[in-house]
């Protein structure tokens, strides 16, 4: 049976992809969004320009309107939970929420595979002062936020925890920054030898997650893990981007220390992290029955996709220190 969709958030990167699986679904979306963006998917989304952060406009567009669901994906703080409990609560069958692997990164105790409980541990106290650790304190805060609600007020939530997501309209560039090195031919500095792991999310894996929530009363009051199977190390990730374009990186291992104290720093490197990011996803396999793409199908259909047009390269501006810095390590550790 068709559904009423609202979707807050859903002209760009996860917003859109989200949109296409529920039309195709033939379920009915109405996208929520400022404006900034153009609507591509066409005259089946219904649109509804307004700022949400503005409760008495918000108040006004959706009066005496309801939904089957309400997917929110631009909600960060605790602040903005609380404003879209007030909006939705009594206005949808379902909440749909997105949080972020960021959340597990707070406590040193913590280990990966992360399991959705290890949230719930308290951070330590180091971290919360942290500038670099701010986004996933106030995302945590959220979603305690709408655990509670649903503890105490039965508000049907579920919230879905993602990885670095992947795929076609990622407007942050991280992975096509490693394919615009990987086919210059020029040094590709691999920070810490890029022995990080990764549990990437295919962008479309996101949409069919969705629907498989949606009307489902078993998830509601949860959090789900959505990552791909596959663990991957950032050099594992940059070599096998060599191999489906038919290049082969030079790639330098290079100590983080050491590039602290370089103009460059470790920023031109997207995904390289002190952290292995991995989810255990094995609830949302059990409740409904998520199957994530496989780590080689995305990553062809990502390559295929940049053969035709490119992209920008949103790291380019640091890619002449980068071989600077390559160059210059080289010669000092081998001078002969």
């Amino acid at each position: 049976m068709s559904a009423k969709v609202l979707l807050v958030g859903g002209t760009q990167f996860i917003g859109h992809h989200i949109a296409s699986a529920l039309l195709s679904a033939g379920h009915r979306v109405a996208l929520l969004h400022r404006g900034q963006h153009k609507n591509d998917l066409g005259p089946k989304a219904e649109e509804i320009l307004c700022d949400w952060h503005d409760e008495k406009e918000m108040r006004e567009r959706l009066k005496k309107r309801s939904f089957d669901a309400v997917v929110h994906c631009i909600c960060f703080t605790e602040s903005e939970a609380a404003l879209s409990y007030k909006l939705f609560a009594d206005r949808c069958a379902h909440f749909i929420y997105f949080s972020t692997a960021a959340v597990y990164l707070m406590n040193p105790e913590v280990h990966p595979p992360y399991r959705e409980e290890d949230a719930l541990r308290e951070p330590a106290q180091s971290y919360l002062g942290s500038e670099k650790f701010s986004y996933g304190v106030n995302k945590r805060k959220t979603d305690l936020f709408f655990l509670l609600r649903h503890s105490r007020n039965g508000f049907p939530s579920t919230i879905l925890r993602l990885p670095v997501v992947v795929g076609p309209r990622d407007y942050t560039g991280r992975l096509a920054a490693y394919l615009h090195r990987v086919r210059d031919g020029k040094p590709v500095l691999m920070p810490d030898g890029g022995h990080n792991a990764w549990g990437f999310l295919a962008a479309e894996d996101i949409g069919q997650a969705v629907l498989g929530v949606m009307k489902n009363k078993k998830t509601h009051g949860k959090v789900y893990n959505l990552a791909q199977r596959e663990a991957i190390s950032l050099r594992s990730l940059v070599l096998a981007l060599g191999r489906l374009t038919g290049n082969h990186p030079c790639l330098v291992d290079i100590p983080s220390i050491h590039l602290l104290k370089t103009r460059l720093g470790i920023g031109f490197s997207p995904l390289s992290s002190s952290h292995h990011v991995l989810l255990d996803c094995s609830a949302a396999q059990r409740d409904f029955g998520f199957t994530p793409t496989p780590f080689l199908s995305w990553l062809k259909g990502f390559t295929d996709a940049f053969k035709k047009d490119g992209g920008r390269d949103l790291f380019r501006s640091t890619r002449s220190l980068e071989v600077e810095v390559a160059q210059e390590f080289l010669k000092e550790r081998f001078p002969y």
